[in-house]
């Protein structure tokens, strides 16, 4: 949460005593910051309003900034936000209420500015592409919530060297309702359900995700981030669960609603930073014939065949049985095989009837058995133009479906 001319950070440490893991950064000039005192979970850096790079962030707060400054200033400060939201805190004037002349009067003397109007300010988020998704009234001003329509990339690069062949990050979709699994996941996310493991010497209950980031975070893997990507009302589930770990390691994106498996990857665009990545499915355990974890082995092949500036995706597969086709996502191949356990991939459908796998996918590198998704996969960033592309095709066709993953891939 990056405040934009915050002063002193009198906002930032209020909202800190609300927040576990977040990064506070407050920004103002340099003469502002020299009478800031120190806050251990606040950042003082110093900028400017109109130029300089901007640090990228998940959300940005303007409170009582733009009622400093003319129409014009303020569209510079607005095209210049890093993030997809915005929460702007101003006064919203009545013209039928004169309270605010001598206000407005000061603020024009002063800089040529002026307490706005509701339309007025609509106005200028329009012009910089920003639309409001709520307004509350608070102590006579009104905070507002406004998201980017037309995203922009980051001002400042990623904290990380940009490695195109260098896998370095996790995506764990958790966001979807489980309707499957209910009444258990209407309490909590499947993600989150106990797993009872047993040694020698004792019993073990963990939740699915403390398996899954076990195998996450090895120096095998040199996975460096985790990106969740949950619902608004799981987000303080996460925050409290994982307030031990690194912070650099955990990250959270919001679907604001399920609108499908190739819609909540369609959020990390921005986190992933034109890299390739890795998503695995939040609701499987992946168990290995050898002392090789699945994900190692999926990175392990992408390092040894995708290099260069590759598009291209790797899938991770197993065999399955005719009696399962209709539970998974099944594939087909060609025969162009580099070694027996690396192969193109020609088409894929998502949960077949019997007939139609019978008919079209039955694997001819094995005899009687399919191929069919394990749920990991490694993604190039050209998947999120296919997706965007898959959902123009599905608004344009009139099609009331979720936006799926597979049919992208």
């Amino acid at each position: 949460i990056v405040d934009l001319g915050g002063g002193v950070g009198a906002l930032l440490r209020e909202i800190s005593t609300h927040c576990v893991n977040q990064r506070l950064i407050c920004i103002d000039r340099p003469e502002v910051i020299r009478l800031a005192s120190t806050h251990p979970k606040i950042e003082f850096l110093t900028g400017d309003l109109f130029s300089g790079a901007l640090p990228s962030s998940d959300f940005y707060l303007l409170s009582r900034v733009l009622h400093d400054w003319p129409d014009e200033k303020v569209k510079l400060i607005l095209n210049r936000i890093p993030a997809e939201y915005l929460c702007i805190i101003e006064r919203e004037v009545d013209l039928h209420i004169n309270q605010h002349a001598l206000l407005s009067l000061h603020m024009f003397l002063l800089h040529g500015a002026k307490e706005r109007t509701r339309q007025e300010w609509d106005t200028l988020f329009l012009a910089t592409n920003w639309s409001v998704q709520s307004r509350v009234p608070f102590s006579g001003h009104t905070i507002t919530l406004a998201k980017r329509d037309t995203p922009i990339k980051d001002i400042l690069p990623s904290t990380f060297a940009r490695r195109k062949t260098c896998v370095r990050k996790v995506v764990l979709p958790i966001a979807g309702l489980g309707m499957r699994m209910r009444p258990q996941s209407t309490i909590l996310p499947k993600a989150f359900l106990p797993i009872v493991q047993s040694n020698s010497n004792a019993w073990k209950c963990r939740p699915v995700l403390d398996l899954l980031l076990k195998e996450i975070f090895t120096k095998e893997t040199d996975i460096e981030q985790v990106l969740f990507v949950i619902a608004p009302n799981q987000l303080h589930l996460f925050q409290s669960y994982f307030s031990s770990y690194p912070h650099q390691s955990i990250d959270y994106i919001l679907q604001q609603s399920p609108k499908g498996f190739g819609h909540a990857i369609l959020q990390t665009e921005q986190y992933i930073d034109d890299e390739p990545f890795v998503v695995m499915l939040s609701d499987h355990l992946y168990q290995s014939n050898n002392n090789q974890s699945c994900l190692e082995q999926l990175l392990n092949a992408y390092r040894q065949n995708i290099t260069g500036e590759s598009v291209m995706g790797l899938t991770g597969v197993m065999k399955c049985s005719i009696e399962q086709v209709s539970e998974t996502g099944l594939l087909k191949s060609n025969l162009n095989i580099k070694n027996k356990h690396f192969f193109e991939i020609t088409d894929m459908i998502e949960k077949p009837s019997i007939e139609v796998a019978l008919q079209h996918y039955q694997s001819r590198l094995f005899d009687n058995v399919f191929l069919c998704q394990a749920g990991i996969d490694i993604l190039p960033p050209t998947i999120f133009d296919q997706l965007r592309q898959h959902e123009k095709t599905l608004e344009r066709e009139n099609i009331a479906t979720e936006l799926g993953l597979r049919e992208a891939m």
